[in-house]
């Protein structure tokens, strides 16, 4: 009797068992059955707004963008064909420079010169590029390698000779060209040699500070004093390049008549020196957009490194401010600032104070503001923008 009792409540448990897997096994294909019919009422409501959506679109836009598509593919769609069609391009680009550069020499020699000028960088970038893209390595392994090696093996003596020879060179200059003629030209010497003698004075550590820099910057600004104001070939090309930098900010008078009118050289200013600006800096993004910007910036920088000795950092900043504003300029080694010594920092920050930024040169300019050099006898010869200075003699 026990036996069979157990056996019904067993029998019973089954039973029960069975009806909740069937309720869950309803339940769950009811609840199957309403996520079907969701996601195809979804599927239902998108055909529709597409639906919508081709029969809002024009024939314009479906001919436009076919246009597009099948050019698109047509370009990209074959990296041969791509490649053939980049440079089909660049040939079709040069040959029309060419021909204008013709017409335009056999109009004018001297008005072409800075086309010839600018041709003529091109191209020597061109050939410095394929030459140190296909054999540059080669070059560095047979002779720079050598010449550096020799080089670092006399380099202590090689340096103090060089330093001699630029010492005699810098006071032998001084004393024939303006010691003989005007000694009261000397005093700003003084003051110079007195301002770094301060600085290293005041120096929180003078034992650590680095004379190099310090050296080939005086003589640097020297040497391009005396190019520019001793060599009358040196004062023509700098008298050259401030008349074409004056010419190519003129064209923004072009667009400042356009949309002011002819009366804003009244205002010169607000509707002269300020659309050059914005048209000087519109050029400096453009160039900076294709990599021209970045390329002058790293060599001028890689110059500066070479000659004065700073660091990557510093010289990429301090030639950045030669074209772009300090800010720009700091932009620029913003993924360096972090790393920087407080030395660094402080060359980074005189750097940007001690130069104009290229659009405020650019409003200067437009405002007239002249470098007037008097010559020794105290007049003024000419009537261009930078004056030499000539002896009495």
């Amino acid at each position: 009797m026990e036996n069979q009792g157990l056996e019904r409540s067993n029998e019973s448990l089954e039973d029960v068992q069975n009806g909740e897997k069937l309720e869950l096994n309803d339940m769950s294909a009811d609840e199957t059955k309403i996520s079907i019919e969701n996601e195809n009422a979804i599927d239902i409501e998108k055909n529709e707004e597409e639906l919508v959506v081709k029969d809002q679109v024009s024939k314009y836009e479906l001919i436009v963008g076919g246009a597009q598509k099948g050019m698109h593919d047509f370009f990209y769609g074959n990296p041969k064909r791509t490649r053939i069609m980049k440079w089909l391009f660049v040939a079709v680009l040069i040959v029309g420079w060419l021909i204008y550069l013709g017409f335009a020499t056999a109009y004018s020699v001297q008005m072409a010169l800075p086309l010839i000028i600018i041709t003529g960088l091109v191209i020597l970038c061109v050939i410095y590029y394929f030459v140190k893209k296909y054999h540059g390595e080669r070059i560095w392994k047979c002779c720079l390698t050598s010449f550096g090696t020799a080089c670092s093996k006399a380099s202590r003596v090689l340096k103090w000779v060089f330093l001699l020879l630029v010492l005699v060179g810098i006071g032998l200059m001084l004393y024939f060209l303006v010691g003989k003629e005007r000694p009261k030209n000397l005093i700003s010497a003084v003051g110079a040699c007195s301002i770094v003698l301060v600085c290293f004075v005041t120096s929180a550590n003078p034992a650590k500070v680095k004379w190099r820099p310090v050296l080939w910057g005086l003589g640097i600004q020297l040497v391009f004093g005396l190019v520019v104001l001793r060599w009358s070939y040196g004062f023509i090309a700098l008298n050259w390049i401030a008349t074409q930098l004056r010419t190519f900010l003129a064209y923004a008078n072009f667009g400042s008549s356009f949309v002011f009118g002819a009366l804003y050289c009244n205002f010169p200013i607000v509707f002269q020196a300020l659309p050059q600006a914005v048209f000087f800096s519109s050029i400096i993004g453009i160039l900076f957009h294709f990599g021209v910007i970045q390329q002058i910036i790293l060599k001028l920088g890689w110059l500066m490194e070479v000659t004065l000795g700073t660091t990557a950092i510093e010289s990429v900043s301090a030639t950045a401010n030669i074209l772009v504003s300090s800010v720009e300029g700091a932009v620029i080694i913003r993924d360096w600032l972090p790393s920087l010594t407080y030395s660094e920092l402080h060359a980074v920050m005189c750097g940007g104070f001690a130069t104009v930024a290229g659009d405020t040169m650019a409003v200067f300019i437009a405002m007239g503001i002249k470098c007037l050099i008097s010559t020794l006898d105290g007049r003024i010869k000419g009537n261009v923008d930078f004056y030499l200075i000539k002896g009495t003699s």
